[in-house]
């Protein structure tokens, strides 16, 4: 993946991840997940019961190995992230 932007802000080779902020408790962020097109894929936020980060896909939208494992390090990276706080 290459870093763009701020630090939370990342281009995989289909998708990219732009920090949206704080989740609405100010304890969990949010990012935007994209196409390279600029089409809206989906948002990456905290899932309590799990204690992690997930994607959270819109509606009739297509991923491929590639795109879903750029997804699935990019969550463990930031659950990481949050845990070692």
């Amino acid at each position: 993946m290459i870093q763009v932007g701020i630090t939370d802000d990342y281009l995989g080779t289909h998708i990219g991840f732009a920090h949206e902020g704080e989740s609405p408790s100010g304890k969990t962020k949010l990012w935007r997940v994209f196409a390279l097109d600029g089409s809206i894929l989906g948002q990456i936020r905290w899932f309590s019961r799990w204690r992690k980060y997930c994607f959270y896909a819109n509606g009739n939208t297509i991923f491929e190995e590639t795109c879903l494992t750029e997804i699935a390090e990019f969550i463990a990276a930031r659950t990481k992230d949050h845990r070692g706080k």
